[in-house]
């Protein structure tokens, strides 16, 4: 069984960033660019990031509290600093919950 403290410490590893130019997929076939605006205190950004590494979409991640500049990208986006926020297209979806129903989409089962 896996201890709480070893869960934890797998689930704030850093993903490894995806490139700018790099699109994801989903089931159709649609290429659209997700950036991910999270801080990794956040229990809520934690809950997408997991699933973004167990389902390896491609996205570019963007920590709000490591970079001041991408909190003022965030801001000037939609409107509010709230994470996290997943970017499609350069649209603003928010709630982990609404993220990982969308997230679902580039999922095969």
């Amino acid at each position: 069984m896996v201890s709480l403290r070893a869960l934890w410490a797998a689930l704030r590893q850093q993903p490894a960033p995806a490139s700018s130019a790099e699109l994801a997929y989903d089931r159709d076939g649609q290429t659209h660019q997700l950036v991910l605006y999270k801080f990794d205190a956040c229990p809520y950004c934690q809950r997408v990031l997991a699933f973004l590494r167990q389902h390896a979409i491609p996205v570019t991640y963007k920590d709000i509290h490591q970079t001041p500049a991408f909190r003022e990208e965030l801001v000037a986006l939609g409107g509010k600093a709230q994470v996290p926020c997943l970017s499609i297209d350069g649209e603003p979806l928010y709630e982990s919950s609404d993220i990982l129903a969308y997230l679902k989409a580039y999922t095969t089962a």
